[in-house]
């Protein structure tokens, strides 16, 4: 049962935060927006467009509490996602996002006096805190408060109230808080055309955001550790407190039973004075109340039994009157040493004062030491971030000139005609091999025509028509060509086979 009631609660909560205009009723499209927002749904008009799904009940109607859980619950199975997992992304979301509108940037910190103002809003709605925690709160926060403190300071100062009626409050109140209702189609289509750039740009604040959330909630538990040691060395003082209290009462019963023994005894007395009065009737005698006074008649008037009495009177009235003042001297004692326990336990007191003021002030440096630790660390972080961004454009520019660089050589490439480099050179390399082959045969051919033959079967040999140059290069070409058809496959047959318009020769010098 305590269960179900939980789920109820976080429930309502979320009914809280989706219901923007606060009129009690809600629509599907709020709902899936809230759920794509905080990244529970990736495209909520996808989902709301199918067909045969129980969404479809819930389209185009306005859907009060009952109804709403049932549409969260299809929603959680859905999405994958648990009910808990829902309210707290949200709940935080929602007091994040009213802590940033109204914390000084860049420190990131709320004063006191936006936290009076906040309270004023809540109060406009009707919501009243318990009157015991006004002094508990004016002496544990600083005048600045952070994310942690933020939240703690709604919990301490308003334990009637949830975080998520907290940040509702909050949103109605004020508009510069309100998160804002979902948008129709052509404004969506316009923010989603217009972000398309800074998604990425987006995720990483994101990740920021969520960084900053756990190192909030870190402090946060370690300031409760804090508090809770505290309270614990309080609760040990308040229980000595009590120890004293408690032997300053029992000292104060004994006292009392003192007094009433000394009234009893100062009683009994006077009775037996009375007493010697009526049985001891002498003329002109009268008989004081205390012993140090002495009797003024004469022995000689009375009896001796009289006389024996009188005496014994005096005895025990002096035994009377000793142990009445050793009495007194013991009440006095008692009293001053009453007096000097009330002064320890005033002392004590002070003392317990003045520690709870150190130790609130430490408090208050530590967390401002953390504060600023903090702030420097984030700082240092955000410039991390700025070069590892640097870092990045850098390597992407690098890679997309390199990229252009290699397309454009393999177009070059397919313009040549879809020749490597290394081939290219290779052929080159074939080419001057050729041209120096041929120019040493011509060379030879000339000596042997100056230098030679001149008999008859040489000036024969020498008037015979014979090959030119360009015929024998072409000869030459051919056979390699063959040669590297057979060994280097179909692109080489194409580009050196001897059916093109140019010979081989010329067309690899080109």
């Amino acid at each position: 049962k305590k269960k179900k009631t939980e789920v109820g609660c976080m429930e309502d909560d979320l009914f809280l935060l989706i219901d923007f205009d606060g009129d009690g009723a809600v629509t599907l499209d709020e709902i899936t927006w809230y759920f794509e927002r905080h990244g529970f749904m990736q495209d909520k008009d996808s989902i709301l467009n199918e067909k045969d799904t129980p969404l479809l009940s819930f389209k185009g109607t306005r859907i009060d509490v009952t109804r709403f859980y049932e549409l969260v619950k299809l929603l959680c199975v859905h999405c994958r996602v648990t009910l808990g997992k829902v309210w707290s992304v949200c709940v935080e979301q929602a007091l994040y996002t009213v802590f940033r509108a109204n914390a000084l940037v860049p420190e990131m910190i709320v004063p006191r006096k936006v936290m009076e103002q906040l309270e004023h809003h809540i109060r406009q709605h009707g919501e009243k805190p318990p009157s015991d925690v006004e002094p508990f709160t004016g002496n544990t926060f600083p005048e600045y408060l952070e994310y942690g403190e933020f939240i703690e300071y709604f919990l301490v100062r308003w334990p009637n109230l949830s975080r998520a009626k907290v940040a509702a409050l909050l949103r109605h109140a004020d508009d510069d808080h309100c998160h804002g209702g979902p948008l129709s189609k052509p404004e969506r289509e316009n923010i989603e055309d217009g972000a398309v750039d800074q998604r990425q740009n987006g995720e990483g604040k994101e990740e920021e955001e969520m960084e900053q959330l756990l190192r909030y909630t870190a402090q946060l538990k370690a300031t409760l550790r804090s508090r809770e040691e505290a309270v614990e060395k309080a609760d040990e003082l308040a229980a000595q407190n009590v120890i004293l209290l408690e032997t300053l009462a029992v000292a104060e019963e004994e006292h009392m039973r003192t007094q009433e023994k000394m009234q009893n005894l100062s009683r009994k007395l006077q009775e037996l004075q009375l007493e010697l009065e009526k049985k001891v009737s002498v003329p002109h005698t009268t008989f004081p109340h205390t012993a140090s006074e002495s009797y003024t008649c004469s022995v000689g008037n009375v009896s001796n039994d009289d006389a024996r009495m009188l005496s014994l009177v005096r005895r025990f009235c002096r035994k009377r009157e000793q142990a009445e003042m050793s009495q007194e001297l013991l009440l006095q004692e008692k009293e001053s040493q009453l007096e000097k326990e009330r002064e320890f336990l005033l002392q004590w007191e002070e003392a317990l004062h003045a520690k709870e003021a150190e130790m609130v002030q430490q408090e208050l440096e530590t967390r401002k030491r953390w504060s600023e630790a903090f702030l420097r660390k984030e700082r240092y972080l955000e410039r991390l971030q700025e070069t590892l961004e640097l870092k990045r454009l850098e390597i992407a520019a690098r890679e997309a000139a390199v990229e252009k660089r290699r397309l454009a050589q393999l177009e070059r490439d397919r313009e040549v005609g879809e020749l490597s480099l290394g081939e290219r050179r290779r052929r080159m390399q074939q080419l001057q091999f050729i041209e120096a082959e041929l120019q040493k045969r011509a060379e030879r051919a000339l000596a042997r025509e100056e230098n030679g033959l001149r008999h008859a079967v040489g000036f024969r040999e020498h008037h015979r028509p014979q090959r030119p140059v360009q015929q024998l290069a072409r000869g030459h070409m051919e056979n390699i060509g063959e040669s590297q058809s057979t060994d280097g496959g179909p692109k080489d047959s194409c580009v050196l086979s001897p059916s093109k318009s140019r010979t081989p020769y010329l067309s690899l010098l080109s």
